[in-house]
């Protein structure tokens, strides 16, 4: 954390909040860059989570892969379907309007046609019959979709 606050009662609060470390301004540029050099070192930056996992899937996040960790099927995933699922499944249960995901994975105010979202869904949906997923995509009427696992 890089703030002007230093009293100690802000840099508790800081640390409590999650802060790795705390340096007031002004400070110097040789501390800062020792202090993220010190961080660096540290294993758990190390350490990179390449891959998401959702009910019976696995995303791979480094080769766009998707993979049924059931019975071991995969498949790749173009760049619009790898970022649908991605957003989807770091969103799992939850509804997500069709707005928040045309915002995350096309941009604000880009002008695309209005069932291209209806089309990669179905691109996705496919994809998880193909290789044989109890993960579903499911639409929720007038609000927009969210991911589903059925436990079988």
């Amino acid at each position: 954390m890089l703030t002007a606050k230093s009293m100690l009662e802000d840099k508790l609060n800081g640390f409590e909040k999650g802060a790795n470390d705390y340096l007031t301004k002004p400070f110097h540029m040789d501390e800062l860059v020792a202090r993220v050099n010190a961080q660096l070192k540290n294993p758990v930056y190390l350490r990179k989570k390449d891959y998401i996992v959702y009910g019976d899937l696995s995303l791979n996040l480094t080769s766009s892969k998707l993979t049924c960790m059931k019975n071991k099927h995969c498949v790749e995933l173009v760049c619009k379907e790898f970022q649908l699922l991605e957003y989807l499944m770091n969103n799992s249960g939850q509804i997500l309007s069709k707005e928040q995901i045309y915002d995350k994975i096309w941009g604000i105010d880009t002008e695309v046609e209005s069932n291209n979202l209806e089309v990669y869904v179905s691109f996705v949906r496919k994809k998880l019959k193909a290789i044989g997923s109890n993960v579903s995509i499911k639409s929720s009427r007038g609000l927009g979709y969210k991911m589903e696992y059925n436990n079988e």
